[in-house]
């Protein structure tokens, strides 16, 4: 999805670079509170759009496992539309029964990870609903919209499990150097001559985010679609169906070399991120 990424990121909280720095630590408190200061300001105006957290009581464990990682669920009330550099996304108000189930997967796929590296990845929220669109055409989910993933909980459970772990990437992507589409290491992994396409958005064919265990150098046609959707690709199929990506690194050098990429990337950004939590994720243990 890499315009509609890309789209979202221009209307989160951009602070970066107000921060004054010097040798004693105002710089850094100053950016705290810039940035606390606008969190709060796109939390309010999302409570106004109708976004409601869920009860605790309603998912106790979920609620207990994300609040440990800083991570606040929101469900649509009511019919929302979101105006986006690259269009209107629209949406409606999920199934409580739905809330209910997705928000436990929620608990169980983010609740594996050290809550240090969602904080670094600056993944604040997830807001829930049904029938997710941009423009005319159904959409999944949309990342990075104010430190948010928007997700439609009518999917597959399986599907957004791994959905999940795809989209997280992203954020971690985008937090590592405040970019998405370059990274020329990466690129070099690549064969030579292969050129990405122009962005996930445009290969929404069914079935092109499966795992494709007999496609060289990727995990699945979707990866071939732009630079940041491959790295998410492996980031997710590494999470969700390990033994499987692990079976294909041992004949095709280049996804090898791209799981290895991908972690030494994650472990820069969340040092708990690092070999011990791999083994751990490889061995079925996380």
């Amino acid at each position: 999805m890499t315009v509609t990424v890309l789209a979202a990121l221009l209307v989160s909280p951009s602070v970066t670079l107000l921060a004054p720095r010097d040798g004693h630590g105002y710089g850094k408190k100053y950016y705290a509170s810039v940035i606390a200061a606008a969190e709060a300001r796109a939390r309010g105006e999302m409570l106004d759009q109708g976004w409601q957290p869920l009860p605790g009581q309603a998912v106790p464990l979920a609620m207990a496992r994300l609040r440990h990682s800083e991570v606040e669920l929101l469900s649509a009330s009511r019919p929302f539309s979101l105006y986006l550099a690259s269009g209107v996304i629209t949406g409606e108000a999920p199934p409580a029964a739905k809330v209910k189930e997705v928000a436990g997967l929620l608990a169980r796929e983010l609740g594996r990870y050290p809550p240090s590296f969602l904080v670094a990845s600056r993944f604040k929220r997830v807001l829930m609903c049904t029938h997710l669109r941009e423009g005319d055409v159904p959409i999944p989910s949309l990342p990075n919209y104010e430190r948010s993933l928007l997700l439609d909980v009518s999917a597959p459970p399986a599907f957004l499990r791994r959905l999940v772990h795809h989209e997280v990437f992203h954020f971690a992507d985008y937090a590592d150097d405040h970019q998405l589409q370059r990274d020329p290491e990466w690129e070099k992994l690549n064969d030579h001559y292969f050129t990405y396409g122009v962005g996930g958005r445009f290969m929404r064919e069914p079935g092109s985010a499966r795992l494709n265990e007999s496609l060289p150098g990727f995990l699945s046609h979707y990866a071939t679609a732009a630079l940041e959707e491959d790295k998410a690709e492996v980031f997710a199929f590494v999470m969700s169906a390990p033994v499987a990506v692990r079976r294909v690194a041992a004949r095709d050098r280049i996804v090898r070399a791209k799981v290895a990429a991908m972690k030494k990337q994650v472990s820069r950004l969340a040092p708990e991120m690092g070999a011990a939590f791999w083994a751990s994720v490889e061995a079925g243990q996380r």
